[in-house]
Formats: C-alpha cells, sequence, structure tokens
C-alpha cells in the first residue's frame, strides 16, 4: 500500500522533474471537493515548508447539482477553515448555460473561466488534481475519436493559459493512490454521482473499458500508457521546435496571417511537415483549440491542388494561390471607404492598419513607395470594388486582371488599400500609382503616404 509519505514524495519528485514550482510561489488549488482535489491540497500542505509555498483554494459550486452542490461548498468551506487555507468561492450563474451545445463542456469552460480569474487575480500558479488515471482515459478517448501527435500525449503537467501558469502535480499518481493516501490521513472528501453514470463517454472508459484492459491485457495498463504518453509529449516537444525553427525561415507574414511556399512544405519529411502547418494554424487562430488531425490533412491535400482551391477551418481559412499555402483568421474582408484629409491620419479597423497622408516639399520615396501629385486636399483609402481600373503605363487596367497578372493571393486582394481621388484610382498600395497622378520633378502639389500596421 501506498504510504501517506511515499505519496508525499512521489509529488514532489514530479514537481522537481516536471520544473512545476521552483519554489517560493503562491499557488492556487482548484478544490472541488473531491478526492483528487483534497488529496492535492493536503499534498501541497505536507510540502509547503519545504517548498516555500503560499497555499489558497478556490471553489466554483455547481448550482445545477441542487443540494449536494451546496453541500460540496460547505465542506470545502468547512476543510479550508480547518487547515488555514484562504477559499475563494463562487456560485454558478445557470443563465450562463442556456442555449445550445454540450453541457459537460459548458461546465468545464466556466469552471476554467472563474480559475483563471481567481489566479490571475491573485498572482497566483493554478494547480489542479488531475491524476494518471484522467490521462490514461483522456488518452483512450482521443484516441478512438482521432487525435494527433499533440492530443495523445495527453494532459500537459505544466502549461500557460492566459496568462496564468497551471500545473498538474498529481499526474504520475493512479486515483487507487490517491484514495490510500486519504484514507491514511483519516481524510473525508465529496463524490459526485454523475460520475457513476456509465452513459457518459469518459464515466464508461473509467468505469468498464480500463478495468477489462486490466483484467485481460495488463494490470497496471494506467501505468504503462502513462509512460507511452510521456514519450509523445517528447517527441511532439521536439517536432514542434525543428517546426517553428522551419516556419521562421519560410513564412512571409502578410496582413492578417501568413503564405508559406508550397516548396518549404514539400521538401520537409511526413510528420515535420504536418507539425509545421499545425503551427502555423496556431500561429494564425492563436491558440490549438478545435484543431483535429483531419483539419491538418485538408491543409497537406492542398499541396497537391491547383491555385485556387481552399479549405475553411475553425477559426483559419487556409487557400493555394500559385506557390504558396495562405493561412488567413477569418472570412473575407467587408468593403470600407474613408475620407483622408492632407494633412491627416487615419485607422482602417477592417484590416487594423493605420494611413497618414502628409505634403511632401520634394519627390522622396516612402517606406511604402507611395507619393503622388494631389488636386485636392483630401482623397478616399478603400478597398477595391466590382469594375475598378486605373490607368498605368499608358493603359487602362482592370483590377481583377491586374491582381491575377501580379500573383496577389485572393485572401489578399480585399485587404490592399486603393486611394481615390475626384472619382479616379490615384494609386494601388504596392502595385503603384496612376499615371495621371504619378509626381515628377518640381511638383509642388506631392503627398506622401505612410500605411502602418
Amino acid at each position: 500500500m501506498e504510504t501517506r509519505l511515499g505519496l508525499e514524495h512521489g509529488v514532489e519528485e514530479s514537481i522537481r522533474r516536471e520544473s512545476l514550482l521552483a519554489g517560493g510561489e503562491h499557488v492556487l488549488v482548484a478544490l472541488s471537493g473531491g478526492p483528487d482535489s483534497v488529496a492535492l491540497l493536503r499534498v501541497l500542505l505536507a510540502l509547503r515548508g519545504e517548498l516555500d509555498l503560499q497555499l489558497g483554494a478556490a471553489h466554483l459550486n455547481h448550482v445545477l447539482r441542487g443540494t449536494p452542490a451546496h453541500e460540496d461548498q460547505d465542506f470545502v468551506s468547512e476543510l479550508c477553515r480547518q487547515l488555514d487555507v484562504p477559499l475563494s468561492c463562487r456560485k454558478l450563474d445557470a443563465g450562463s448555460l442556456a442555449g445550445p451545445g454540450n453541457l459537460e463542456d459548458k461546465l468545464r469552460r466556466l469552471r476554467y473561466a472563474f480559475l483563471l480569474e481567481e489566479a490571475a487575480r491573485e498572482r497566483a500558479v493554478l494547480a489542479t488534481g488531475h491524476t494518471l488515471d484522467d490521462q490514461v482515459e483522456t488518452f483512450l478517448l482521443r484516441s478512438a475519436r482521432g487525435a494527433g501527435l499533440r492530443g495523445l500525449g495527453g494532459i500537459r503537467p505544466r502549461r500557460r493559459q492566459r496568462g496564468v501558469i497551471i500545473v498538474r502535480p498529481l499526474l504520475d499518481c493512479t486515483r487507487t493512490q490517491v484514495l490510500e493516501y486519504l484514507q491514511e490521513l483519516n481524510q473525508g472528501y465529496r463524490l459526485d454521482e454523475t460520475n457513476l453514470d456509465a452513459k457518459l463517454d469518459r464515466n464508461w472508459v473509467r468505469l468498464q473499458l480500463l478495468p477489462g484492459l486490466e483484467r485481460r491485457l495488463n494490470p497496471k495498463v494506467r501505468e504503462t500508457l502513462g509512460r507511452t504518453m510521456r514519450l509523445l509529449r517528447e517527441v511532439e516537444d521536439d517536432l514542434s521546435r525543428r517546426a517553428r525553427a522551419a516556419l521562421r525561415k519560410l513564412v512571409i507574414q502578410d496582413g492578417e496571417g501568413l503564405r508559406i511556399p508550397v516548396d518549404g512544405l514539400s521538401d520537409a519529411g511526413p510528420a515535420l511537415r504536418r507539425q509545421m502547418v499545425r503551427e502555423a494554424l496556431r500561429q494564425v487562430r492563436g491558440h490549438w483549440r478545435g484543431l483535429a488531425m483531419g483539419h491538418v490533412e485538408s491543409v497537406l491535400a492542398l499541396l497537391e491542388r491547383p491555385s485556387g482551391r481552399a479549405c475553411s477551418l475553425p477559426g483559419c481559412r487556409v487557400r493555394r494561390e500559385f506557390d504558396h499555402l495562405c493561412f488567413t483568421r477569418g472570412g473575407k474582408v467587408p468593403d470600407f471607404s474613408y475620407e483622408l484629409s492632407i494633412p491627416g491620419r487615419i485607422f482602417v479597423q477592417e484590416i487594423r492598419r493605420s494611413v497618414r497622408a502628409e505634403w511632401a516639399a520634394k519627390l522622396e520615396p516612402t517606406a511604402t513607395g507611395l507619393v503622388l501629385r494631389s488636386r485636392s486636399a483630401s482623397m478616399i483609402v478603400r478597398n477595391r470594388r466590382p469594375g475598378d481600373w486605373i490607368e498605368l503605363d499608358g493603359r487602362r487596367r482592370k483590377l481583377k486582371r491586374l491582381f491575377q497578372e501580379r500573383r496577389v493571393p485572393l485572401a489578399q486582394r480585399n485587404r490592399m488599400l486603393i486611394f481615390e481621388q475626384d472619382g479616379r484610382l490615384a494609386a494601388l498600395e504596392g502595385l503603384g500609382v496612376a499615371d495621371s497622378f504619378r509626381p515628377r520633378e518640381g511638383s509642388q502639389d506631392l503627398v506622401a503616404i505612410q500605411v502602418e500596421r
């Protein structure tokens, strides 16, 4: 049987091996009242002196469970009073759960939102009571539903979310070890009856699948799969480092997204190529959430498709544009039009860029290369419209054909700034100035345009 001292030593070793805590931190324990979170609080209390920790706890009352939920809060409050641990409590607003969607997922998001808010307010590290059993259940669920290397690596022992560090000190401990530890302490805890409902997928894995695997295949299946997941995390971490390094050499930042040369992706090996696509999607979307193997495969399929083909993913769109894959955050940029005084400055909200116009005493190139002759003290700054045309090099050119010839990606065409004066196109960002607005030596009506992200 695992002794109390043995479990505490095991958690201390995990904390040091995974660099979860350096010592001296303020740690906020996510305290539901269940055995895992109660054991986590007791272990950290036992290690508090050695690690020089300041401890607190936070509890969200799931009012939907009625009387048991209020009894959970009473238990947690009394436990923290006995242990002299500061506690923050909040009752869930049932109205926040209204509308379509998975109830369990909504509860999880609201719980984390509360915990992260409290941890940020207290400038604390957030500690959760996830165990090895939670890891293995996650692995089996993700394996069955389809997950990539990162997903199969399971719950990370330490990560950052919304500026808060989250640690899981019990990830190497089984639930059996946790229960034996609490028994040694003669420490009570609360049980959530919904965890016994085998109709829920995670509960079925916990109550039926895992015990069956232990009886038939391997009595130490939890520990075995835990080692496998640790190995997968190490492989994924190494691939991620290599993918980020490769992308730094290839990526072209482009407005609200990025472009990657097709040849650069094709030359990489299959595993690295997938990781590069995942990393590109993360950079554009800002997070990993909602990404699955199928999304990455949809992007990779564009390497073999002709220019113009695209795929829409959660929070991102990827399009093959000639020899590049273009990753953009959202959908089409809406039409916009602003009046720019000379001199003056505007902010184009739709593409989050500022434009400044100044009278110029002489012909000098600007950072954007836009210097033109102005016929009035203002101009219109907008994006393209159907039928737009401009005079360039003695020819009347339609913008649609000009964009095709200059190989401007479709995803960028609505983001390009057009400068119009007296109903005529005076200049196109990055493509040139119209013949009749082109500056000449000695001109006294020059305007310099600066565009800033």
